[in-house]
């Protein structure tokens, strides 16, 4: 029986709880291997997460210019957005769907450099800075790096 969980900031959860179970398995250096017939053993258990770090963002019609979506204002599809890891050349890229969403799954952690590889055809970019450094970590995801154009 699980009572309790907590995750920590590299998203590892922790489980507590309770077990009858006589062959619960345990880790090397546990404070109690023996199972405690006829009480039950307590328990904790670290689920660690192995997803890749990602980007996600918005590519948008900025109708009115402001930098900022407004409702109303429509996703661009088909912008290939890409992040260049500091100090190497592996570029991941990802190309906005219909609703102008997009997500950019990467290799590693680290800092990135995320920007639209080209601007749709006669629009200029109005949301502020071009090939944003953004810091991503192992398990985490880095959301609204958006991008608007007029």
């Amino acid at each position: 029986n699980g009572y309790g969980i907590a995750v920590d900031e590299s998203a590892s959860a922790y489980v507590t709880g309770i077990t009858a179970s006589t062959d619960f398995p345990v880790t090397p250096g546990a404070l109690d291997t023996s199972y405690n017939d006829p009480y039950p053993d307590a328990f904790v258990a670290k689920l660690s997460a192995t997803y890749p770090p990602i980007i996600l963002g918005t590519v948008w019609h900025d109708e009115d210019g402001d930098a900022e979506r407004s409702a109303g204002e429509p996703g661009i599809a088909g912008v290939q957005v890409c992040a260049e890891p500091r100090g190497h050349r592996a570029v991941r890229c990802a190309t906005s769907g219909a609703d102008g969403n997009y997500a950019i799954e990467l290799n590693a952690a680290g800092t990135y450099l995320v920007a639209p590889a080209a601007a749709p055809t006669g629009m200029q970019l109005t949301t502020q800075g071009f090939r944003l450094p953004i810091v991503v970590r192992q398990g985490q995801q880095a959301q609204n790096v958006n991008f608007g154009y007029r």
